[in-house]
Order: C-alpha cells, then sequence, then structure tokens
C-alpha cells in the first residue's frame, strides 16, 4: 500500500466532509448495541471511534496513514496506533470494524486480513469496495461472495444487517451498499 496515498488533503476533505456524520454513526452504533470495546483496522482520524468512545466505550484504532493524525481528535491520540496492522498479533474486543479498506490492500493480504480480523472478535462490521466502484487506490475491488468466503473459511457466518443498518443510516451510501457483518 502507498503510504502517501491519502495525505493531509484527504484527511482535511474527510473531516469538513463526512467526519461528524461518522462520529453520529459511532454513537448511534454503540447505543444501540452498548458493547464495551471496539477496534477499527483503517481507521483514519477516528470519527467512527470517537463516537464509541463519546459513549463510554474502550476503543483502539488502527490507520497507516500517518497523514491522519493532525485531524484526529486529541482524546483519541492515545487509543490510535500509525502501523502496518497486518503483521500485530490482535487482543481481544468485543466489536472489530474494518470499513472500506480492504480493497486498498493487494489481494494477497486478503487472508492475513481475515485473520486478523477474526482472531480480535467475534462481531464484524465490514465493508469493502465491489468491482467497479471508484475511489482512490482500489486494487482490491472483490465481489461480496468473495469475502463471504474468506470469513466463513475461518468459521464465521455472515449476519444479516438488517438491525445493525439502523445505526449506520447515517453513513455514506457506499459504506451502506457494502457493509457485512460476521459473526461466529
Amino acid at each position: 500500500m502507498d503510504l502517501d496515498l491519502y495525505d493531509d488533503d484527504f484527511f482535511k476533505w474527510h473531516y469538513k466532509y463526512v467526519h461528524w456524520m461518522s462520529v453520529g454513526v459511532g454513537k448511534a452504533f454503540a447505543k444501540q448495541y452498548k458493547f464495551k470495546s471496539i477496534v477499527d483496522y483503517g481507521c483514519g482520524i477516528g470519527s467512527y471511534l470517537l463516537g464509541c468512545q463519546e459513549e463510554g466505550v474502550r476503543v483502539k484504532g488502527y490507520e497507516i496513514s500517518p497523514a491522519a493524525h493532525i485531524h484526529t481528535n486529541s482524546n483519541l491520540h492515545p487509543y490510535i496506533e500509525y502501523m502496518d496492522f497486518l503483521t500485530i498479533a490482535p487482543e481481544k474486543y468485543e466489536v472489530c470494524m474494518c470499513i472500506e479498506v480492504a480493497e486498498h490492500i493487494d489481494s494477497h493480504n486478503s487472508k492475513q486480513l481475515v485473520k486478523i480480523l477474526t482472531m480480535t472478535s467475534d462481531f464484524i462490521v465490514f465493508s469493502a469496495a465491489p468491482p467497479g466502484q471508484e475511489g482512490t487506490g482500489h486494487i482490491n475491488c472483490q465481489p461480496f461472495e468473495y469475502w463471504i468466503d474468506l470469513f466463513k473459511k475461518r468459521h464465521f457466518k455472515q449476519y444479516r444487517p438488517g438491525k445493525v443498518l439502523e445505526s449506520w443510516i447515517d453513513a455514506p451510501d457506499y459504506v451502506i451498499k457494502n457493509l457485512m457483518v460476521f459473526t461466529k
């Protein structure tokens, strides 16, 4: 992955146009499910995490782009690590998120990504761009079935996200369209 792919201008744009909507989604999600801990792989400026944190949830985030740091709320700074999370030994959380990240990693790392996510939690909220979805740095757009199969091989089943979607209703359209939930 190109570390310069998401630069200061991208995160500035994200903060201006998407941040507060995502904070609201995080708050609604935490209120609806009342979980106590969450990790977000590819958290950007931590918008979803900030909403969860404001509801008293213990948060952790991983982001590969260091440019995100200056646009991240200072309350989150101690809880976000800027690194390649595909190499970590994850700790357990009640909920794991990975939103619109998988399409940015090389396809040969797809199995490793799913392995890390499934080692982290038994409840995973995941979205990834399918073929044809435009976006910066999309190098691994796969059909939904591809991801479902990788999770299935790790003994996870797809959970119908109907109720989950209630709290995600204000998320960007492409996130809602691509949202999948997996449980053990």
